[in-house]
């Protein structure tokens, strides 16, 4: 009986040291996440000061930078790479931030944009408009209104900043933003109540 008692609590000390192990493992990969997308981000910004290139629509397309800085601007450090339209070629990676989303008093909610085509040898397009989505749980997901910014010739290795729109229900505290980036879906969840956004997982 003692044997045995001894026997099962080196059963039970080699499970916890197993679990714990795959634990660590498993915050050890959360944390590489993290910080691979703050030096991503570093880098592009460190790329963006250094080629002074921040190409901008020269219309009433153009968003302001005070923007960004509103109250009602909920600041992200979203960020994701994905392949420029075929409309343009060669294709070639571009990397796309999600700087902010704004919703005014009318509920016109904007996604600010930065896109970096640092990889790019030619002018180079994207279809912004295809790539985000307001999800909507009870019918079909609503896709975007306008786009702002010139996305559909971008010069190489610069910036272009813009945003897409959405009109949206001012009386609704939560918004659900769908990412569609070519390889993955993501989802992420703003509260302009709380002035806060989160990644969510649906389905």
């Amino acid at each position: 009986m003692k044997h045995f008692a001894i026997l099962l609590l080196l059963i039970l000390l080699i499970v916890c040291v197993i679990g714990g192990f795959f634990l660590t493992l498993n915050r050890i990969s959360v944390l590489e996440g993290s910080v691979e997308r703050a030096l991503v981000a570093f880098r592009l910004g460190a790329a963006s000061s250094i080629s002074d290139s921040r190409v901008v629509n020269d219309t009433s397309d153009a968003i302001p930078a005070a923007t960004l800085e509103d109250e009602g601007t909920i600041p992200t450090a979203i960020i994701f790479n994905t392949l420029s339209s075929p409309l343009l070629k060669p294709r070639s990676n571009v990397a796309v931030i999600v700087e902010g989303v704004s919703r005014d008093s009318a509920g016109l909610l904007t996604v600010h944009l930065k896109v970096f085509t640092s990889e790019a040898t030619s002018y180079s397009a994207l279809n912004v408009g295809s790539i985000f989505e307001l999800v909507d749980l009870s019918g079909l997901n609503q896709r975007v209104d306008r786009v702002l910014g010139s996305f559909d010739s971008m010069p190489p290795k610069k910036v272009v900043t813009g945003g897409v729109l959405f009109n949206t229900s001012p009386d609704t505290d939560t918004v659900i933003l769908q990412l569609n980036t070519g390889e993955e879906i993501r989802h992420y969840e703003f509260d302009f109540e709380k002035h806060s956004y989160k990644e969510v997982v649906l389905g």
